[in-house]
């Protein structure tokens, strides 16, 4: 069994990100918990985003992070997922067009 490298490499990329989504995570949480409290940070000093609006984009970024984390442990899973996909759209097609 040989140890695959690349697959090493993106498994930790992936934890990595989902370390920092975590963090995105626990700052939103840490904000709500203290009346919409601002965070010096790019999103709400430099580019002037409300609390609120900062707070759904750090929950997005985690859910995202998250996503791509179970993708890379569970790959079958992701095989499976896009496979539904593309069967679905080429029902989809085959409904509209005829053929």
């Amino acid at each position: 069994m040989a140890i695959n490298v690349e697959y090493i490499a993106l498994l930790l990329v992936s934890l990595i990100s989902l370390i920092g989504g975590i963090n995105w995570l626990i700052t939103a949480i840490n904000s709500w918990a203290n009346n919409n409290e601002e965070t010096p940070d790019l999103l709400q000093k430099n580019m002037k985003f409300p609390v609120g609006l900062s707070n759904v984009i750090y929950i997005v970024v985690f859910v995202c992070t998250l996503l791509v984390f179970l993708m890379v442990i569970f790959p079958g899973f992701l095989k499976n997922m896009f496979t539904k996909v593309k069967d679905t759209a080429e029902g989809a097609v085959k409904k509209v067009t005829g053929k």
